[in-house]
């Protein structure tokens, strides 16, 4: 779905990258057994850092087998279906589906009516299982839209709702409360928007469609200060979060965030 949520491979051990790579795979699997192989592209590392660290916060077990796909020819391992997998692989269907409405609504995208027919039954099928959180990505999606119609210079104000939906994305109905794993969720979101409206625009600018960055016309050096705060809030959270595998938790939250926004801010590709 974004993109930006990245381990950082040169720090990491072979084992370690391995491990995230199987969650990868095994969300893939999910998501083609449970809606079909074209709903395999709206898979996103951003997603597989969801069910990673939610599989990695609580006491749920994982089952991990070695097993070909259409991609690969060699056997991989994967991380088997699992209640948080299936989860994790619910919300990508939402995220996709609504994001590809939202370009056919914009500017009619003939890409994006032909690639949402392959959701709409996923979404039907979702919408029915997750109400919870369908509806707080609807509404906090609604509210976006409206401050984008409003043409809303405040940057902090329509980050929010993004946020919002990651809050709630990172503490699904199923699993215990827990709040740190909310702010996570919430500062992860938050930091997700502004980097893509970063990103985005010089490209929106020429298209004279709305991005807040361009609208705020906040400078670059306050929206650095900003994303550097997001992140280290998102590390301490993550410190006060008892989970397993902290050593890759670590890389992508310190290494991966890091240069992810080094590379946008820099006017590079991620």
């Amino acid at each position: 779905m974004f993109g930006y949520v990245k381990v950082y491979k040169d720090e990491l051990k072979i084992k370690e990258y391995n491990l995230f790579k199987a969650y990868y795979c095994g969300l893939c699997k999910a998501l083609g057994k449970r809606f079909g192989l074209l709903t395999r592209l709206g898979l996103s590392f951003d997603m597989t850092f969801l069910a990673f660290m939610l599989s990695s916060a609580n006491d749920s077990g994982i089952e991990i087998k070695k097993e070909r796909c259409i991609a690969h020819v060699s056997k991989r391992p994967v991380v088997k279906n699992n209640e948080i997998i299936n989860y994790t692989a619910d919300m990508s269907i939402v995220l996709a589906y609504y994001k590809l409405l939202d370009d056919i609504k914009d500017d009619l995208s003939l890409k994006a009516i032909f690639a949402i027919l392959a959701y709409v039954l996923p979404m039907r099928r979702v919408r029915k299982t997750r109400r919870a959180e369908v509806e707080v990505i609807k509404e906090n999606l609604n509210k976006l839209s409206k401050l984008e119609k409003e043409n809303c210079d405040d940057l902090d104000q329509v980050a929010h709702c993004f946020a919002n939906i990651l809050k709630k994305l990172f503490t699904p109905s199923f699993l215990p409360k827990n709040d740190d794993m909310a702010s996570l969720g919430y500062h992860l979101g938050r930091w997700i928007y502004i980097i893509d409206a970063f990103a985005d625009r010089k490209k929106d600018k020429k298209a004279k469609t709305y991005n807040p960055i361009n609208t705020s016309k906040i400078s670059k050096e306050i929206i650095e200060q900003s994303l550097g705060y997001t992140l280290y809030t998102i590390g301490e959270y993550a410190k006060k979060i008892s989970h397993k595998n902290e050593e890759i938790v670590s890389n992508i939250i310190y290494l991966g965030l890091r240069n992810t926004q080094d590379r946008v801010m820099n006017n590079e590709s991620v």
